[in-house]
């Protein structure tokens, strides 16, 4: 089975980020992430000389062991490369780290920050590589930057964060970027699945937006074809259908055309698909019974 980050399944171990620290050195010295050098010597002072074998000949195992604890945790932080390698492996990002200035190193760290779900940074380095690169999303190429597997989640994790953050157009464009490449090279398998129905949502909001602000021009089919193109069963055209004709019905502008042609389209695939009685006469259309073809009412103006 795939190994799980977040909703994303890293399907190959990378070693950029995906194994987190198991022990939490920072909490060892009882300090935060953003301790200077001079606060974690004055917590390791304090600390040593409390949990001290000296200081305690009668001290049982805890102690002791809370003891190499300290020193282990002032060890690795005292240490300015040993603790930014620690803070990278625990997902920890200070203010003041030094920031990379290659495209390497800008996709790198765009995805360091995506893994430890800092996304508003994450897509701060996103534009700034963006901008260093001359790319744009529609042909992004990480690739060319990144280890190939390390692309591939990196895209993912991308799109996501552009979800989450509004940007649901720029999300559907690294949504199909990730469709693509999977169809010349499968790496997330299963998990296509979850892309696709996020993209198919994605898809029907764009709809939904173009309709409200009166501008789409486009046919049922043409309007669904790219949902249809992610593979969806006969009853599940059906629905779209019906959920086309219900969004176009609830603009303020006149697509009832349209709307009457997508419901058309939804009973002819599923003469017996529920809940469009009320559609079914906004549009005029009478319900076909038992499989017959829907005809339009011979009262409709």
């Amino acid at each position: 089975m795939p190994r799980l980050y977040g909703s994303i399944p890293l399907l190959h171990h990378t070693g950029r980020g995906i194994m987190r620290a198991t022990v939490d050195h920072y909490a060892a010295l009882g300090v935060s992430s953003c301790a200077t050098a001079g606060e974690l010597r004055e917590a390791f002072r304090r600390l040593a000389k409390e949990h001290h074998p000296d200081k305690n000949p009668n001290a049982d195992a805890t102690t002791r062991d809370r003891f190499l604890q300290v020193v282990r945790a002032y060890e690795v932080l005292s240490d300015s490369a040993r603790r930014s390698a620690y803070d990278k492996d625990a997902g920890i990002f200070r203010a003041d780290r030094p920031r990379p200035t290659t495209p390497d190193g800008m996709a790198y760290e765009a995805f360091d920050l995506l893994l430890a779900e800092h996304a508003d940074e994450a897509l701060d380095m996103f534009a700034a590589f963006l901008e260093k690169t001359g790319m744009t999303v529609a042909d992004l190429d990480l690739p060319k930057h990144l280890d190939y597997n390390d692309a591939r989640d990196c895209e993912f994790l991308l799109a996501e964060a552009l979800e989450r953050s509004g940007r649901w157009h720029a999300a559907i464009t690294l949504y199909e970027l990730t469709v693509t490449r999977e169809r010349r090279r499968p790496y997330f398998r299963k998990f296509m699945v979850e892309i696709h129905d996020r993209l198919k949502t994605l898809y029907m909001r764009r709809i939904r937006e173009a309709a409200a602000e009166g501008v789409w021009d486009a046919t049922p089919d043409e309007a669904l074809e790219p949902v249809f193109d992610l593979g969806v069963s006969r009853r599940g055209r059906a629905a779209y259908y019906k959920s086309l004709a219900q969004l176009l019905l609830a603009t303020e502008h006149d697509y009832s055309d349209a709307a009457r042609d997508a419901l058309v389209s939804a009973l002819e695939l599923s003469p017996k698909i529920t809940g469009v009685k009320k559609l079914c006469h906004a549009l005029h259309i009478e319900h076909p019974v038992h499989g017959s073809a829907p005809m339009e009412s011979t009262g409709a103006q």
